[in-house]
């Protein structure tokens, strides 16, 4: 009977896990874009083309090498438009596939929400086997609390519901290193090296970046002997890291078909320009004609600052929770340690990835950051309620339970305050303590609601507008023509002339106040009030300003 009961009490925190990690990402998925989305599926479509065209040198993007968001958006055109393969348009670049999408019939907005779609279930597959994968090392209200506080972090849950790498890269991740502990500290089965290592190659395929799995497998493998027994069995622990590095091999080929056409060139593209971007912020053929130098570590203190403001009070204070717990013997068993360890070693490895030369270091790069500190917080709480059990004499398993649900609802309370985004999270204690501080994001956020605004005027679909980040967050929910501010120092005349025969202009404060682009634009513009200004997080995001009520000053104060 006993048996039994368990078995329900585990299936219903498992659906409680799920629940609370897909209602708040399901919610409004159509409703807005990223800067990055439109890109995304038409890197998907070509991609789609190419495998089945059997072209596998075209299977690749650039740098990163997102195989793994280049297949759901595969999954995605199967079910959106499966015909875009026989069609024989070939590799359609951003000038031209929106309109190819519509004159066939399917919006491009209808492939971007399947791709979310699919991987908002990939990750929610994923984080229940980790859950469950949990229950192997630890107690099982423990893997209750890693999965709801992980699930729950707001900045997790923005990012894992839009298109781009860093959901699924922390997820393969997590995944990769709770599945090593396993073999290395309860049970040496094959499956759990074989699953540690394949989730390894799928987040090296999501992004370059998980090359910070590497050394920490090797610090996983020698944790269960240290100092005299690894001198006993080294080779032992090196065949089993050899091992562990073919399966990831085997994965990385096996599931890339440009490997299998160009591994030589896929490789160099993949690692060469990752770590010219990670060091320098540029491409290779821009860094070889540079003379940048490489920054210094002092990169480290503006990302702590920025992880500091935009972390919340409950991953901070189960955090603070966890480093006294270290120094209280009976507090934290020695695996719960050992996760610690690992998990602040994984995050920092990310932080010193991108820390260490200043190069691309946009905040959604920093997500698996906020996943190990996540879990860090959910071994303080948890340490906490032994504490209280112990002192008042309570059964600590329902406490944990109690306890953990508590905190879930309070992050997906503070989350819900910055919906649909959840990603532009700010610490609402730092902003009153620190009023001067930049609050916004800028991924494109905040674009789609001046385009629904100015898709309620009359003859809308007639309207001409110039804006920031047109294609996608703005295009796709305006019905009228729509053109780009392109990222240029200062705007030409043949862009003054074109404003002229514009009805609307709609300036992105985040990129361009912050890049002050184009400079002699944003110089003459600031005299006029927008007849719009769309807020949010109370920073002013976009400005919209209606061209016709603008004086000739204006204009002729640009070239």
């Amino acid at each position: 009977m006993r048996k039994k009961e368990n078995f329900w009490i585990g299936m219903g925190a498992a659906l409680l896990v799920l629940a609370f990690y897909l209602v708040p990402r399901l919610a409004g998925l159509r409703d807005f874009l990223i800067v990055d989305e439109p890109d995304w599926y038409m890197s998907s479509a070509n991609y789609y083309y190419a495998l089945t065209h059997f072209d596998f040198e075209k299977a690749a993007f650039f740098y990163h090498p997102a195989v793994t968001t280049l297949w759901v958006g595969t999954m995605a055109m199967l079910l959106v438009f499966p015909e875009y393969r026989g069609l024989g348009q070939g590799y359609l670049n951003e000038k031209v596939i929106d309109a190819f999408f519509v004159e066939h019939g399917v919006l491009p907005l209808d492939v971007i929400t399947a791709m979310r779609i699919i991987q908002v279930v990939v990750i929610a597959v994923l984080l229940l086997v980790v859950y469950f994968l949990l229950q192997k090392l630890f107690d099982r209200h423990l893997a209750f609390a890693i999965s709801i506080l992980v699930a729950g972090e707001p900045f997790f849950i923005g990012h894992s519901r839009v298109i781009n790498h860093e959901g699924l890269l922390s997820i393969f991740s997590l995944t990769a290193v709770i599945a090593l502990m396993i073999y290395t500290q309860k049970d040496q089965k094959f499956r759990y090296l074989l699953l540690s290592g394949f989730a390894a190659g799928l987040a090296n395929l999501s992004k370059s970046s998980a090359m910070v799995l590497f050394p920490l497998a090797a610090l996983i493998l020698v944790q269960d002997s240290w100092l005299d027994g690894l001198k006993k069995n080294f080779w032992g622990k090196l065949k089993t890291f050899g091992i562990w590095l073919f399966i990831i091999v085997l994965t990385y080929v096996a599931l890339w078909p440009g490997m299998w056409a160009a591994p030589g060139k896929m490789l160099y593209g993949i690692y060469g320009e990752g770590f010219s971007y990670a060091f320098r912020g540029v491409s290779l053929a821009v860094a070889e004609a540079s003379t940048t130098d490489i920054s210094t570590l002092a990169e480290i203190g503006q990302h702590l600052g920025n992880l500091f403001f935009r972390a919340t009070p409950i991953l901070w204070l189960g955090v603070f929770f966890a480093i006294v717990a270290v120094f209280k013997r009976d507090l934290l068993e020695r695996i719960e340690r050992l996760l610690m360890l690992n998990m602040a070693v994984l995050g920092f490895g990310i932080l010193l990835l991108y820390s260490i030369a200043g190069g691309r270091n946009s905040l959604h790069y920093f997500l698996m950051i906020y996943i190990a500190l996540s879990v860090i917080a959910a071994l303080g709480y948890v340490a906490v309620f032994h504490w209280l059990a112990q002192k008042f004499g309570w059964d600590v398993a329902p406490l944990s339970y109690a306890g953990t649900l508590v905190l879930g609802a309070i992050l997906l309370g503070m989350a819900s305050t910055q919906f649909p985004y959840y990603y532009t999270y700010y610490d609402p204690l730092v902003a009153r303590l620190m009023p001067e501080k930049d609050t916004t994001y800028g991924y494109a956020e905040g674009l789609e609601l001046a385009a629904k605004y100015l898709a309620t005027k009359d003859n809308a679909e007639d309207l001409k507008v110039i804006s920031w980040y047109a294609r996608g967050p703005f295009s796709y929910f305006f019905p009228g023509q729509v053109e780009y501010i392109y990222l240029v120092d200062n705007v030409d005349a043949d862009f003054v002339e074109d404003l002229r025969n514009t009805d609307y202009l709609v300036i992105y404060y985040p990129q361009q106040v912050r890049r002050n682009m184009p400079a002699n634009l944003m110089q003459a513009i600031k005299p006029y009030e927008p007849e719009k200004i769309i807020y949010w997080n109370d920073s002013a995001y976009v400005g919209i300003y209606n061209l016709h009520n603008m004086p000739r000053a204006f204009f002729n104060s640009l070239p």
